[in-house]
């Protein structure tokens, strides 16, 4: 009998490079360690050598595109010119802007993306332009209780905020950075209390890296539901008499 049979699952089943992999290794390692703790003395000295291949772990570090900074753009900065994301914008340069400002990292838009936050492909249907741009520039300002966060105050003092994506008997694993996947292990009897966040998940600056001209098609492109035909890239010609 091999103790990976109590499973039923292979170890390297997850990867980070696979869509939703890393919940799910983060998923399998959990299952690895209940099992592993109902394991008697004799047991564990007789699968000694199996248990410790399955502890082994290999981190990977999802590396972050290091963009220049453009601008710390404010609400003042972007909000009065709001019109101008209605006509005359560029398709290319929106989807190019999706994926630059890291969109792509949290969201699903179409056929691209992850599924860590809000699906963003009928977006532009549900909210004006003011909305979108708050929800990108101010993300804390509103959020969905679907994808709050929780704040976790531990016995030493440090505060630890992030997302359960992994729980078992003796420990939260919390996604403190969604877009690099970052997590942390809290041992439950480290936790004096929790709360939900007031923070958002999503990053605050994601815009600081796209001119102006960018966040507007950006802003287009997801009014446009990614319509390359829609009205706002649309030429105007002048009328000739």
């Amino acid at each position: 009998m091999d103790v990976r049979d109590t499973y039923g699952l292979r170890l390297d089943a997850g990867s980070p490079s696979h869509r939703g992999g890393k919940l799910l290794s983060e998923t399998l390692n959990n299952i690895r360690d209940d099992t592993i703790a109902t394991l008697t003395d004799a047991e564990r000295e007789h699968f000694a050598s199996q248990i410790e291949q399955l502890t082994k772990t290999e981190e990977v570090a999802a590396v972050l595109p290091q963009l220049a900074l453009v601008r710390k753009w404010a609400w003042e900065d972007l909000e009065p010119r709001l019109t101008d994301t209605r006509h005359g914008r560029s398709w290319q340069q929106g989807q190019a802007a999706l994926a630059k400002a890291s969109c792509l990292r949290c969201h699903r838009f179409g056929e691209q993306g992850t599924f860590t936050g809000p699906d963003l492909t009928n977006v532009g249907r549900r909210f004006d332009e003011r909305a979108l741009l708050e929800s990108m520039l101010i993300p804390s300002k509103v959020i969905d209780e679907k994808y709050r966060v929780g704040t976790y105050v531990l016995k030493s003092g440090k505060v630890v905020n992030g997302r359960p994506v992994g729980v078992n008997a003796t420990s939260i694993t919390l996604q403190v950075d969604p877009l690099s996947s970052e997590t942390v292990i809290v041992q439950r009897g480290e936790i004096e209390e929790s709360s939900p966040s007031s923070l958002s998940p999503m990053p605050e600056g994601l815009l600081n890296v796209l001119t102006e001209t960018e966040i507007f098609d950006l802003i287009a492109f997801l009014k446009s539901g990614g319509d390359p035909e829609a009205d706002v890239y649309r030429v105007e010609t002048a009328t000739q008499n």
